[in-house]
């Protein structure tokens, strides 16, 4: 797992996104928070350069100050700049109607990889793939298998209903270890995925649906949360 670094402070936050898009490299990007959509509360936003450690901007400490003053938004929004995400429906759902952000120039590797599954298998799956699903079909060791295996039972543990945890406490500071570790690794192998398989959806294609999931999203009558966003979208 690469080192993460909390970020809890405006001026550290405006400093390091600066530092990023001056850079202008993809970075992988995801969420955490309380019922992660329009009526949740996001938490924490994960920022991975293809190389370094692993931001995590502390929204539920810095407040929506970390979009304006602290770039955020700009990074979020910008036109030029690749952010790589997974599965980016509920995501946008919450950055817009939350905090007024919609996210452009997206890279949806649920996109990418589910269509590499099509293409290989010959027929059209209608259901789409999780992030546990796409970490398996990197074809890691079996070392680092059970090593993401821990780090994301830990968290579940802590947060998950199921598993006897709440979502409440990803707003508990200081935000404990494990939660750390889980977030850093919902964004540690995006780029790695975009390496293997953005071949399988062409740059401007990718824009065009990733943006048309987006819209759908935020524009949606109920919000984008629930079993029936498990169809495939495109």
């Amino acid at each position: 797992m690469e080192n993460a670094i909390l970020v809890d402070e405006l001026s550290d936050c405006a400093s390091r996104i600066a530092e990023l898009l001056s850079c202008g490299s993809p970075v992988a990007v995801d969420y955490e928070g309380v019922n992660l959509c329009r009526s949740g509360v996001l938490c924490i936003v994960q920022i991975a350069p293809k190389q370094g450690a692993v931001l995590l901007i502390d929204i539920e400490t810095i407040g929506n100050a970390a979009f304006d003053e602290g770039r955020l938004r700009e990074l979020l929004e910008s036109q030029s700049l690749i952010k790589l995400c997974y599965d980016c429906r509920a995501d946008a759902d919450a950055l817009y109607h939350l905090h007024g952000v919609t996210p452009h120039n997206l890279f949806d590797l649920q996109v990418a990889y589910c269509t590499k599954r099509d293409v290989e298998s010959h027929r059209r799956d209608p259901f789409l793939k999780g992030l546990g699903n796409a970490l398996q079909g990197l074809g890691l060791g079996s070392a680092q298998s059970r090593q993401l295996e821990q780090v994301k039972n830990k968290g579940l543990a802590l947060f998950a209903p199921e598993k006897g945890g709440s979502y409440e406490v990803w707003r508990q500071r200081p935000l404990p270890q494990d939660l750390i570790d889980y977030a850093s690794l919902d964004v540690a192998y995006l780029h790695v995925m975009f390496e293997k398989w953005a071949r399988f959806v062409p740059a401007n294609q990718m824009r065009e649906l990733t943006e048309a999931r987006v819209k759908r999203a935020v524009d949606g009558r109920i919000a984008a949360k629930g079993k029936h966003m498990a169809r495939k979208d495109f």
